[in-house]
């Protein structure tokens, strides 16, 4: 198989990860949403966005660092093997170390009255090691990883109709996540240890620490532990002030920014290995990668502004009417998370500079600490979404001017990214006009979208468009 067809090929199984996954999501979360309410939906977030940062703590950069690190020697077994194993067994390591922190540290800090779903939630930190799926992405497994996600979204769905029907089941809800997120990540572990010898080094648990290994991920773990900071600091704060209406508000918002974002993630997890292995003797993927992302991102965002009001109606109900104006503002943070992806990962961390990125998020998190907590403390989760919007503004102007020095982007790759934006603000012009009460219609409007997206495109003769027609005549004229 060729490097196109498998990239081609790859796209397609991650894009069906990520769209059975969406396609779940919209029958989950929703369904919590109203049962639950706003304010124990905030509840469970708050809860949920400590725990994240307990386990940040667990993974310190294995992630990317591994990723990095497979797409180097997935051909070579031996080393391949003995690499997974000395990360696994850290990773255990540090499930142990994360759980005491958070057990002796974290939990008296947060206070007595919701200390119960924090204990629960400490499970999460405890299994957090064995979440297996980076290695699949790495090793481009995601067929497997596509239906292991969406058996575990689907039993799920069984759960919550049996035990989650009004808003006292808040534990009953986050019994079932831990235990379908349990199940989620033993079946990737069971898939690595299968095909590889990967395997928890009983002896050095207690008797050795990979100091050498931690070294190297130092630089990684404080970027991943920042970026975190400036995803969660919004719902730890509204929860931490006990706003929690309107964290609910703003959870709902931002499920449906990112359920929105999965559309962009296929293409992006796919490019970020092959990244990796080009940066250093392809400038032509480097602008190919930017074209993609930045045009997919914005159909997204502005597909996702165009259905905003039609979404929170359709799928929560009225009582979150508020949560249309936040999820209208996120929208266009599909394009500037896009921009900050290709820039962060694709040019400045693979080009080993993650202490620039460091330097670039310590900077944003100060920003967010000091106007981000005025703006949540004054206007809610209007201002936790204002908070979100200019601090990743202000990371894709501080990334920018540390990648251009790694890559420049020349104006004919510029020149097709606008043309894709052009595109969908065009597409955003037309469908934004009408107005849908079921999930049919929005459907067919999420179509129509898409249609007048591609057409404008061949109009505007945007050139990965314009490579498929070819294609396509190609394989019609021959057969």
């Amino acid at each position: 198989m060729t490097q196109v067809r498998s990239l081609k090929f790859n796209f397609i199984v991650r894009s069906i990860f990520s769209f059975g996954e969406m396609g779940l999501s919209l029958l989950v979360f929703p369904y919590v949403a109203k049962v639950l309410g706003p304010e124990n939906l905030g509840k469970f977030d708050y809860v949920i966005a400590a725990v994240t940062y307990m386990t940040t703590l667990c993974t310190l950069g294995t992630v990317d660092y591994g990723i990095r690190k497979i797409a180097k020697i997935k051909h070579d077994r031996v080393n391949l093997n003995k690499s997974l194993s000395t990360m696994f067994t850290l990773r255990f390591q540090l499930s142990l170390i994360g759980f005491l922190i958070y057990i002796f540290i974290v939990l008296p800090v947060l206070g007595e009255l919701y200390n119960s779903l924090f204990w629960i939630s400490a499970i999460i930190i405890i299994i957090s090691f064995l979440n297996s799926t980076w290695i699949l992405d790495g090793l481009e497994d995601y067929t497997y990883l596509a239906v292991i996600r969406i058996l575990s979204k689907l039993l799920l769905i069984g759960y919550l109709r049996l035990f989650v029907v009004n808003s006292s089941d808040l534990y009953m809800y986050l019994y079932g996540y831990i235990f379908t997120e349990f199940l989620f990540f033993l079946a990737s572990t069971i898939r690595i240890t299968a095909k590889y010898k990967m395997k928890i080094k009983l002896r050095e648990i207690f008797t050795r620490f990979d100091i050498g290994l931690v070294n190297s991920l130092l630089a990684i773990f404080f970027f991943n532990l920042l970026t975190t900071s400036l995803v969660s600091f919004p719902s730890l704060f509204l929860g931490t002030v006990g706003y929690f209406k309107e964290q609910g508000y703003y959870s709902v918002a931002m499920r449906f920014f990112w359920i929105s974002y999965y559309c962009v993630v296929p293409m992006t997890v796919v490019l970020l290995p092959r990244s990796y292995r080009s940066i250093e003797d392809s400038v032509k993927q480097l602008s190919n990668n930017f074209i993609i992302l930045i045009t997919l991102a914005s159909a997204v965002g502005f597909g996702l502004l165009s259905v905003s009001t039609d979404i929170i109606k359709i799928f929560v109900g009225n009582e979150y009417f508020p949560s249309i104006y936040l999820l209208n503002f996120l929208a266009f943070a599909c394009i500037v998370i896009a921009f900050n992806s290709f820039w962060g990962m694709q040019v400045i961390f693979a080009k080993h500079k993650e202490s620039l990125l460091i330097k670039s998020n310590i900077m944003v998190l100060l920003f967010m600490l000091i106007l981000g907590s005025y703006l949540i403390y004054t206007y809610k989760s209007v201002g936790a979404v204002y908070s979100v919007l200019s601090s990743q503004l202000l990371l894709s102007i501080l990334y920018f001017m540390i990648g251009k020095k790694y890559f420049m982007l020349d104006w004919d790759t510029v020149a097709e990214a606008i043309k894709g934006s052009i595109s969908a603000f065009l597409m955003y012009l037309i469908i934004r006009k009408f107005n849908v009460d079921n999930v049919v219609l929005l459907l067919a409007k999420v179509l129509l979208g898409a249609g007048i997206f591609g057409i404008s495109l061949i109009i505007l003769r945007f050139r990965v468009a314009i490579n498929i027609l070819i294609n396509i005549k190609d394989r019609i004229r021959h057969g």
